[in-house]
């Protein structure tokens, strides 16, 4: 019955067949056995069933199912679905007859495979063409192994490799693979290592273990002790057993493994077996009822790396068996009867047991037992042949090996009925194996269509299969007869072993896993260790010297398996493996490597290039001179034809190139897309389906027109139902209309010659007419290209190596506008241009900077007001010595300077725009790719080097360098530099760029690159195991070959086998303690001078200390001054030589005077002799320009001004005229460089160090750094000392004379010198106090009478003869200069003119002084000290109580009111003056500014914080209405000590001992704009010409008004008003010049623009004339003087009577007592400006480390551990130090870097063991090392604007419970509705927007209204006072109040929403009551003539006010998006109205 189905099925699918073809196809059928998988995956596989499935027996038949089951078993012979045909074809005929017994093979029968003993296991070996089996007893040396030899494995089997296990060092075979397609870096695979005797079983050595891609020999190769190892499955032949009750056991598994371990629960030993070590299991069975004994083990085959599998044992246990739990009936091949027909059972009581009986599910008519208990095979038994169809049963006989039965034998034991169960199977093997195809043929990189082992029938028969259907009941086909039949399935055998050799006899290895049969490492074809399938990709490199290269690869299969017990044949494999290599003619140009080959024939040229993988073409002449492209040839132009290699040119990969001039439509590549029978069908691909095109064989097209009936190929549009089949099993099918016809067979030619000549024929269908019927054209093979490198690497052409690597700092050009690194602001703006020439020609001004900055005054050609940027410009373009304008936005000025080469900062929060104008001429410019990234990476390193870049110098290149320095000095971005953005396009370097182009995404066949690395690295490649490195070289060239790119054979062959070795930058140990916290460019500005510069800037220093003195040179050139010796004279005159051979010159610090060094030279040889030492000589003009001695009181000694200016007596300045001599003329007002000087070197050079990373600490010293010892910033803060405040002593100076001789009276009145120095003595002002032998109770005036010093009792000297001078140790009386104290004799001392004769005169000095100003030996001071001075009155005064009227006359006295009286009074003021009481610093009323509280008093506050010269306060002193009086001085004073100086703590500390902020550090340089006493008030208007009075107060100078007005004042030149805190007005000197004078009314005065007041006079203006001790002449009223100064900044009305803030005057109000001053900031412009070593004077002549060693280094070699040598390098493109022959490399033995430094013959070491001295900590070592990388300057700080209240905004949140945010006291209340909603803070309603708008216009309503009011007065002023017809034309500016509030009103922008929190309304606190404040003081004294000027005031305001807000407000936003959340409570969105 079961048959019947079965066969009924059959047949119901065959007679369906036709039925379902339409809708169909079936795969084809595989005869391979029950263990095929899916095949038959309803079908039992007997050898995966497990015997038994319960873990106790229950007594019931195993059973395989029911009858469904079984017709389900056998359903689905064709299953598969298939894609619909138009048509099918005809089926063949089915098999005519089922057979099984009438067929016999011819295949001889078998031999028995040995049976082994215990203890022993099978093993086998190839011996010729046969398997021989063997028993090997050699224990675990068996496993996996082939050949035995003196009980060791000599040759393991396949997919086997000899391994030693670690530790334990046993060696055996373990199933392994290599990693696939590995190999070295020398190319050099596993096998090879194993060949080359590197590896055996075991790791290779250290140096030949080096990893080559992440991957070393030792983990990648089985021979090497790695690869990929599997457990050996492991075989036990009692698995399978079934044991009867007291059986005894002895088994043994195989492999033998080296320990075998047990999981608990098993069973052996309580069922009475035992496991070995070994895996041997023995013991008798001592179970006595039916079970099943379970064990689950684990086989440990490697314990040192763990590998270890485990197997189960599942043994049913009876009373008695049949041995196995699976039995097999063996049928061999298509044998009629089983090989074994009797099966007996076995017992221990075999004898015993009777009455046998056999039951069985399905019953198995087949199998009959004995009554002894045999099973037997049944011959007799014959299927029912009922029901079958006539054309199937005709001839049939049996049907054998049907599916298994379940069985269960019962018999009687004694009285006891016992049972056994089993499955038993008719099992049909093989007697041979072979596969489909006798030669497999296989493609380099071409799938490989699976060929099938399948069963050998021997002669005469074969497997048959209907083509079309796959069949899945095998059947066999008589070849003779053509006779079919169905026979039964088979147990395939599985192999054993493997035997790969290819024809060379070379052995190749397997994979028992993924079953690739290898070759050199590479995959040949896939041998399937389960079917026997040949499959996979072959991926071998063949090569061949002609034809396509090939490789036949022959494999012997040892066949079997467990229930294979005859010995198989050897199945024989034949694969041949082709190398498709192709030659494709092209014409190429260019340059190119080659290699030159004479007298040799093509074919031999070819065979030269097949040879090296990196020929990808060859060029032949006639002459027998062969060139092939290789990667490592000669350079040479070539512009030739040549023919391309192209490798693997198969049909089936190769793609078509079609070309078709006259029907370009056609044109394209076809690439392959159906392989049928080895012919290929090819496609083209289109946009749409009509432009799809396919070339096809004619055979293949569905509809061939006539006219291309003879063609053998078509061209054809696609069709829907175009058929082709991927698998290339059918042939394809191709519906579309045909477009043309080719005759020939062009495609075969082409593949032939490369390239064919072509005519195609186009149909009708395709023609507009007749004529284009025959087009011509070429079809050649289509070469693969090679895709762009990955690598990070340079790349170029052959001639141009970065040809395809554009520098950020190069120009590009058009084809890299939108490609890296180009950015986006650098291609926008290049304009393209019609004339095509893209990125070159004329450019635009330049912005060069953008924030508080500027350029030297010195340069400045003038200033232009309120005009706006574009006016500004054309301003510069007018003057042909323009070349700069600076613009300031809010200030509306603008200044035009001739030149720029000093960036200042000029210390406010300003914004100015500097531009450079655009290059005239014809020269033209390209624009650079990346300004940023160029700057980081080339020129700030330029920049900071000591050498510049070699990349020629950018547009404005200086000015960019000097802004991004002042920059990384001042640690902050308080504005934006501009970068090089362009450069002369004419330079080779611009040109280079320009013609670069981005790097292809592919390139053609035999193209070549070249690699290289940038300039800080170096190219190098692995050699010897990756060991050793090759290089470093300058790059490498690889060649295009077929689609892949490959370089120079050898450790240069592979891209990823290069690495490019990092130069480093050796420096101190500050550069890598630097360079971790991100300040790299620290450590290069702390090796640079920096030059410290000032407005009125020239080369060098305008003023030098003793510690600094240098030479003084003209401004501009190379002039200098020196002294020479005529006779006995010491002239000075000026030569070229006073740069290296002149006099050094400096400044006293106490007197200004200008001091010479001398060195006097003989110019004929140059002989230097030494005059004097150095201090002693001072410059002057009598009788020329000379020497005289310092000592004497010359009055034509010189000083330099802070301007420059060389200046004697009367106003004479030293001049150079036009012959080069000097020349003493008038004093220039305005700036002449011939008069102008500075000194070479001085106190503005600095070396700059810091000291603090985390707080960015500086210090600062000064000097030469090699002659002199380097000069240490300090900054002495000085606590409050009186002048009076200290005592000391006055003792004798003198050679000679002991220190014990001091000055006293010890007798009487009369001053002499004594050896008691008790006697003490302080200065008081001017005059010398003296307290006798110590005692302060009685306080002595000393008094000059007549040649003695004699002491007096007097309160109130107020005579001259008791004042006193104290000037280099001469005590000089006020009476008369030319005196001084001296001694006489021992004791007596006088006054005499002879203390000034003689070198070493007599001189006094003080001990223990208190005052510090006498203590300035040990430094020289810098600048000005920042000073608050106070005075303590000796007696109460009340000045308005005192006030007197000035002596002066006055028309109609009388007639005056009391007010107006008031007016001519003053009140006497405390006058600071300098011991000159006519030289007055400052002034005050007492108590009018409050001080410090001095001993119960309160001080007056006279300075505060005011920068004064130290040698002013060196003679500070005070008086009040001719009376001295205490004035104190705190103080705070730059200086530059030695270092060995020593500061006293009671006196001083130095603020900056460990180090300043740059802040602090540039406001101590600030202070050269220092306080000078006012000016001379003998000069007019005042006249003063009293000859015994102090002051000049009588006249109306420096008189104080009661209100705290200066009734009058002037500064003397370059000096203007100024003001500090609340103290009275002063003079401060800021290089000032053209003083004008204005005549104006009483009230409100101010200064033009850009200047400051220098003076006024007469501030109630009622005219006065000249009094008793002076004045005017005429009657005068009130005069304001101007200077014109650059300095000024946001100048402000007159609002209160001092400039708060500081500030200098620029305008006055004054009504009766109410005194105000309208103020400027003061630009307190500061430079700093790095120098070069060539500016330096003086070479180092023992240079320290920085000179000897640092710079750059770059790898030479790396040695064995991988550490790179470096030798010392110049990179040009960098810049940098220069060369020497220095050396850094690991020295492993002592784990150190050595630095050798050969030229200076030093060493230097750091320790370190790291693969990079980068990494080796540098703390406590001579040098450090970096990588060299780009310098971002991250550590600049970006200013914040606004503070940071993050207390205050949670109660922001609660804004509900507030009226109005803090805005309402800025703006006023009439602001408070715009922020005074609820709403406001918490959402943006549109509420809230609607409110700000109304509130917004009524803030504008307001503001108008105000300006209105002003504009009305003055129609009504002009129509009434004024004549309407001469202001008519000046009021179109007056009216013009809405343009005024255009700006104001735009404010904010809508489409810019910003967000306010509370820091920008608390600064609306104070802005916005200073602007309602400034507005409204418009209003004071408006005239028709002031109010255009105020009203662009107003709008200045107004934009300041808009810039301000908007800044804070962006700043807020911008740190919010950078640092804190988007949103927090308190914020406002603020958006404009619609207004």
């Amino acid at each position: 019955m079961i048959l019947w189905l079965f066969l009924l099925t059959i047949w119901g699918r065959v007679a369906a067949d036709d039925a379902v073809c339409s809708l169909q196809k079936f795969p084809r059928f595989s005869s391979m056995g029950l263990d095929r998988g899916a095949q038959r995956s309803d079908l039992l596989d007997l050898r995966d069933v497990p015997p038994f499935a319960q873990d106790t027996w229950d007594g019931h038949f195993l059973k395989l199912g029911s009858k469904q089951n079984v017709v389900k078993a056998v359903q689905g012979l064709w299953a598969t679905p298939g894609v619909g045909f138009r048509q099918c074809p005809k089926p063949p005929p089915m098999p005519k007859k089922i057979l099984q017994m009438q067929v016999r093979s011819e295949l001889e029968d078998l031999t028995k495979i040995p049976t082994c003993s215990h203890g022993q296991v099978l093993i086998g070996n190839f011996v010729a063409d046969t398997y021989e089996f063997a028993c090997c007893d050699a224990g675990q040396q068996c496993g996996g192994c082939r050949v035995i030899k003196d009980g060791l494995c000599d040759e393991c089997a396949a997919g086997y490799v000899m391994q030693t296990i670690p530790i334990v060092n046993t060696s055996k075979c373990f199933m392994c693979d290599d990693v696939p397609n590995w190999h070295d870096m020398q190319g050099r695979t596993c096998g090879d290592l194993q060949q080359l005797g590197i590896c055996s079983g075991t790791w290779p050595k250290e140096d030949e273990d080096a990893a080559f891609q992440g991957v070393r020999p030792s983990e990648a190769c089985c021979a090497c002790g790695g690869g990929n190892i599997f457990p050996t499955p492991v075989h036990m032949p009692l698995q399978s057993k079934s044991l009867y009750f007291g059986q005894s056991i002895d088994e043994t598994a195989d492999p033998i493994a080296e320990a075998q371990e047990v999981v608990p629960g098993c069973a052996l030993a309580s069922s009475g077996l035992q496991l070995a070590n070994d895996g041997r299991v023995s013991g008798v069975v001592t179970v006595k009822n039916q079970t099943v004994i379970k064990c689950s083990t684990v086989s440990i085959q490697d314990p040192v790396r763990g590998i270890v599998t485990s197997f189960d044992l599942s043994l049913p246990v009876f009373a008695f068996s049949y041995g196995e739990q699976v039995m097999y009936f063996k049928f061999w091949g298509l044998d009629d009867r089983p090989s074994d027909k009797t099966i007996s059972p076995q017992s221990k009581d075999l004898t015993k047991l009777k009455d046998f009986q056999l039951q069985c599910d399905p019953t198995c008519p087949w199998l009959l037992i004995t009554n002894t208990g045999k099973l037997q095979w049944n011959p007799t038994t014959n299927e029912s042949q009922t029901g079958f169809p006539e054309d199937l049963t005709s001839g049939v006989t049996t049907l054998s090996g049907m599916p298994s039965c379940s069985c269960q034998v019962l018999a009687k034991l004694g009285s006891k009925s016992v049972s056994t169960q089993f499955l038993v199977s008719q099992a049909r093997l093989w007697k041979g194996a072979v596969w489909e195809m006798p030669k497999v043929v296989a493609r380099i990189a071409a799938d490989i269509s699976e060929v099938l082992l399948l069963e050998d029938l021997g002669p005469g028969l074969q497997w048959y299969n209907r083509s079309g259907h796959s069949l899945q009941l095998p059947v066999v086909q008589n070849i003779s007869t053509g006779e079919t039949i169905i026979v039964s399935e088979s147990i395939p055998p599985s192999i054993l072993d493997v035997d790969c050799r290819d024809d060379q006899g070379k052995s190749m290895t397997w994979s028992r896993v993924s079953g690739e049969v290898i070759l050199g490492g590479e995959v040949a074809f896939r041998l399937d260790p389960d079917t026997g399938g040949v499959s996979g990709t072959p991926l071998l490199s063949l090569s061949s010297s002609q034809g396509r290269a090939a490789v036949t690869i022959t494999c012997k299969v040892a066949l079997g398996g467990q229930i294979y017990d005859k010995e198989l044949p050897v199945a024989i494999l034949n694969v041949q493996v082709l190398n498709d290599v192709c030659w494709v003619p092209r014409e190429i140009s260019g340059s190119f490597r080659w290699t030159t080959l004479k007298n040799i024939s093509l074919s031999a040229c070819k065979q030269e290039c097949r040879r090296r993988d990196d020929c990808a073409a060859v060029h032949h002449n006639e002459s027998g001179t062969c060139n092939i492209m290789v990667s490592d040839g000669d350079e040479s132009l070539v512009d030739a034809p040549v023919q391309v290699r192209f490798n693997n040119c198969s049909e089936q990969d190769a793609s078509l190139n079609l070309t078709v001039p006259g029907a370009q439509y056609l044109t394209g590549e076809f690439s392959v897309m159906n392989m049928f029978h080895d012919r290929a069908s090819y496609s083209r691909p289109g946009s749409n389906p009509e432009r799809q095109l396919l070339l096809s064989r004619r055979e293949n097209v569905e509809q061939v027109p006539e006219a291309c009936a003879k063609s053998t190929w078509l061209l054809l549009h696609t069709n829907y139902s175009d058929f082709e089949d991927a698998e290339s099993s059918k042939a394809p099918e191709f519906f579309g209309d045909p477009v043309a016809c080719i005759e020939p067979d062009v495609v075969g030619k082409a593949f032939k010659n490369g390239q064919e000549i072509i005519e195609l024929q186009l149909l009708p269908a395709e023609l507009d007419t007749p004529a284009d019927a025959v087009q011509n054209g070429s079809l050649s093979l289509a070469m693969p290209s090679c895709s762009k490198p990955t690598e990070d690497l340079l790349f170029g052409t052959v001639s141009v190596p970065d040809y395809y690597s554009l520098h950020p700092c190069e120009c590009f050009g058009e084809t890299h506008a939108h490609v890296e690194p180009v950015d986006a602001e650098s291609n926008a703006a290049v304009p393209r241009k019609a004339d095509g020439k893209f990125n070159v020609g004329l450019v635009p001004d330049q912005r060069l900077f953008s924030g508080p900055y500027t350029c030297e005054e010195s340069a400045s050609l003038g200033d232009l007001f309120h005009i706006d940027l574009e006016r500004c410009q054309r301003a510069c373009a007018s003057k042909a010595q323009c070349g700069f304008y600076l613009f300031g936005k809010a200030s509306e000025r603008c200044t035009l300077f001739q030149r720029c080469n000093y960036i200042q900062d000029v210390g406010l929060q300003i914004e100015n725009e500097l531009y450079g104008m655009a290059p005239s001429g014809n020269s033209t410019y390209c624009h650079i790719a990346n300004p940023e990234r160029c700057w980081e990476e080339i020129k700030r390193r330029s920049m900071l080097s000591v050498e510049p870049s070699e990349i020629p110098p950018c547009l404005f290149h200086h000015q960019a360098d000097a802004c991004d320095a002042l920059q990384l000095l001042l640690g902050k971005q308080d504005g934006s530099c501009a970068r090089c953005r362009y450069m002369e396009a004419s330079t080779s370097f611009a040109e280079s760029g320009l013609r670069k182009v981005p790097l292809p995404e592919s390139f053609s066949p035999a193209s070549q690159i070249s690699a290289s690395c940038n300039d800080t690295s170096r190219l190098f490649a692995k050699i010897r195991g990756g060991v050793q490195w090759e290089g470093p070289r300058q790059n490498a060239t690889f060649t295009c070959v077929s689609g892949k790119w490959i370089g120079e054979l050898g450790s240069w062959q592979y891209m990823s086998n290069f690495t490019c070795q990092r130069c480093v930058q050796i420096g101190d140990a500050s550069l890598q303690r630097l360079s971790l916290v991100s300040m790299p460019e620290v450590y290069f500005l702390q090796k640079r001078t920096v030059h410290v510069t000032y407005p009125f800037q020239t080369d060098g220093c305008a003023r030098a200390g003793q510690l600094t003195m240098g030479n003084l040179l003209r401004a501009n050139s190379s002039l200098g001054l020196y002294v020479k010796k005529e006779d006995a004279a010491l002239d000075v005159e000026i030569t070229n030589w006073g740069v290296n051979y002149g006099s050094y010159f400096w400044l006293a610090s106490s007197s200004n005077r200008l001091r010479v060094s001398m060195v006097t030279w003989d110019f004929d040889p140059p002989k230097g002799t030494l005059v004097d030492s150095p201090g002693n000589w001072c410059v002057c003009d009598q009788p020329v320009l000379s020497v005289c001695q310092c000592d004497e009181p010359h009055e034509g000694s010189f000083v330099v001004m802070q301007n420059g200016l060389l200046r004697g007596s009367s106003d004479q300045c030293v001049h150079v005229g036009a012959d080069k001599k000097l020349g003493l003329m008038p004093c220039p007002t305005t700036r002449d460089e011939k008069f102008l000087w500075h000194f070479q070197i001085g106190n503005c050079y600095f070396i700059f160090e810091m000291v603090d990373t985390a707080e960015k600490l500086w210090t600062a010293t000064a000097g030469d750094w090699w002659e002199r010892k380097p000069l240490i910033l300090g900054n002495l803060a000085f606590e409050d000392k009186s002048s009076d405040g200290g005592q000391f002593r006055m003792y004798v100076e003198q050679v000679g004379i002991p220190n014990q001789l001091c000055l006293g009276a010890p007798w009487d009145e009369t001053m002499r010198a004594t050896s008691d120095c008790r006697s003490t003595f302080l200065w008081r002002g001017a005059h010398l106090v003296y307290f006798d032998l110590g005692d302060t109770s009685t306080t002595y005036y000393m008094q000059a009478v007549g040649n003695l010093l004699k002491r007096a009792r007097s309160t109130t000297p107020d005579d001259d003869s008791y004042k006193f001078n104290f000037v280099s140790g001469k005590i000089i009386p006020f009476s008369n200069s030319k005196l001084c104290l001296k001694l006489v004799g021992q004791t007596s001392v006088e006054f005499s003119q002879d203390c000034w004769h003689g070198a070493y005169g007599i001189r006094w000095k003080e001990d223990k002084v208190v005052p510090a100003e006498h203590q300035w030996g040990q430094w020289t001071e810098l600048g000005s000290c920042e000073a608050s001075i106070s005075v303590v009155m000796q007696q109460d005064s009340n000045p308005n109580a005192e006030a007197q009227l000035l002596n002066f006359t006055i028309a109609d006295l009388e007639s005056l009111s009391s007010k107006e009286k008031e007016a001519y009074k003053y009140s006497p003021g405390i006058h600071v003056s300098i011991q000159d009481a006519n030289k007055t610093l400052f002034t005050c009323l007492p108590g009018h500014a409050e001080g410090p509280v001095v001993d119960g008093k309160c001080a007056t506050s006279c300075a505060d914080n005011a920068p004064v010269k130290i040698e002013d306060l060196f003679q500070a002193t005070s008086w009040f209405k001719d009376q001295a009086q205490t004035v104190f001085i705190e103080k705070s004073c730059p200086v530059l000590m030695k270092p060995s100086a020593t500061v006293d703590p009671s006196l001083a500390k130095n603020t900056v001992d460990k180090g300043m902020t740059m802040q602090q550090l540039t406001d101590i340089l600030r202070l050269a704009y220092h306080t000078t006493p006012f000016g001379d008030p003998q000069a007019a208007p005042f006249n003063f010409s009293a000859a015994s009075a102090t002051f000049a107060e009588t006249v109306g100078f420096l008189s104080l008004q009661p209100g705290g007005a200066p009734w009058g004042l002037r500064c003397p030149q370059g000096a203007v008003v100024a003001s500090e805190g609340s103290t009275m007005p002063y003079c401060r000197f800021v290089d000032a010049f053209d003083e004008k004078v204005f005549f104006s009314f009483s009230g409100s005065m101010s200064c033009p623009d850009g200047s400051a007041v220098s003076g006024w006079y007469n501030l109630p203006g009622i005219p006065v004339t000249a009094g008793k001790y002076g004045g005017p002449i005429a009657a005068t009223g009130v005069r304001l003087f101007c200077r014109s100064t650059a300095l000024l900044s946001s100048c402000q009305p007159p609002t209160t009577p001092y400039c708060q803030g500081g500030g200098v005057v620029a305008s006055i109000s004054f009504d009766s007592n109410q005194f105000k001053l309208g103020c400027c900031k003061l630009q307190r412009r500061l430079g700093l400006t790095l120098l070069f070593p060539s500016q330096r004077v003086v070479g180092p002549p023992n240079p320290g480390f920085d000179e000897m060693a640092a710079g750059y280094y770059c790898p030479t070699s790396v040695d064995i551990t991988g550490a790179p040598t470096y030798e010392m390098t110049s990179i040009p493109r960098l810049g940098g130090p220069g060369h020497f022959d220095n050396t850094l490399r690991w020295n492993r033995f002592k784990k150190s870097w050595d630095l050798i430094c050969r030229t200076w013959k030093k060493n230097f070491s750091l320790p370190g063991e790291d693969e990079s001295p980068v990494a080796a900590n540098a703390s406590g070592a001579n040098f450090s090392v970096s990588f060299i990388e780009p310098l971002t300057a991250a550590y600049l700080t970006i200013p914040d604007m606004s503070g940071w209240y993050g207390a205050d905004l949670a109660s922001l949140a609660e804004a509900s419970s507030k009226d109005c945010l803090p805005l309402q006291f800025g703006l006023s209340k009439v602001m408070c509705d715009l922020f005074c909603i609820d709403d406001a803070v918490r959402t943006g309603t549109s509420t809230v927007l609607s409110t700000l708008k109304e509130s917004h216009d009524v803030l504008m309503t307001n503001i108008q209204a105000l300006v209105d009011y002003q504009t009305q007065y003055l129609l009504w002023a002009i129509g009434t006072v004024l004549d309407p017809q001469k202001v008519s034309l000046e009021t179109h500016d007056i009216l013009s109040v809405p343009a005024l509030l255009e700006e104001l009103r735009q404010f904010p922008n809508q489409e810019d929403p910003l967000t306010l929190d509370r820091e920008v309304l608390d600064w609306h606190r104070a802005t916005g009551s200073d602007l309602i404040s400034r507005i409204t003081a418009m209003s004071v004294n408006v005239s028709v003539a002031n109010w255009p000027h105020r009203a662009r005031s107003i709008k200045g305001m107004l934009h300041h006010y808009r810039t301000s807000f908007k800044q804070r407000a962006w700043w807020t936003q911008s740190r919010s998006v950078i640092g804190r959340p988007e949103t927090h409570p308190g914020q406002i969105a603020f958006f404009e109205s619609s207004s």
